[in-house]
């Protein structure tokens, strides 16, 4: 029987997260304790394991998808034999599994909207006559993003 795979509470107080990637993809075969996904939450990314072996038969919520409530379908996964038969069997009859489908295309979309939007202006000469200080998330994100840090005017000190 093909297994659900749902976002665990991974805090007493948590109500959701953001699917930050997946680490396998459909058709992939994995052991039971293999890092499947990473979840992304206020204070942490946290891997989501396979309960079981088998092979991941479909993922439901795309990689990037923001505001995953507790308890959702995030993919199935499916036993050795099975089918896309089956794959329709499980989600058959939960409506949280068809709920992040339309959230698909608001991340897909909000994926989108950062590259549509032109890059800034260049910055003062202020900003550019040294090395510019950013931790290495934030030069990860820059180059991510196509982002010159020169050019972003900061809120601190």
């Amino acid at each position: 029987m093909a297994n659900l795979i749902r976002l665990p509470a991974v805090a007493a107080d948590a109500s959701g997260g953001t699917l930050h990637q997946w680490l396998k993809r459909e058709g992939d075969t994995v052991a039971a304790g293999e890092p499947l996904a990473e979840i992304e939450t206020e204070k942490a990314i946290v891997e989501i394991n396979a309960e079981q072996a088998g092979v991941l038969g479909r993922i439901v919520v795309p990689a990037g998808a923001a505001s995953v409530p507790v308890n959702a379908v995030l993919g199935v996964l499916l036993e050795a034999g099975e089918d896309a038969a089956a794959i329709e069997a499980a989600l058959a009859g939960h409506a949280d599994a068809a709920a992040p489908a339309g959230a698909a295309v608001e991340a897909d979309s909000a994926v989108a909207r950062p590259a549509d939007t032109p890059a800034p202006g260049p910055a003062p000469d202020a900003a550019s006559a040294g090395r510019v200080l950013a931790s290495p998330l934030a030069r990860r994100l820059a180059a991510q993003w196509s982002l010159d840090l020169a050019a972003l005017a900061g809120s601190g000190p």
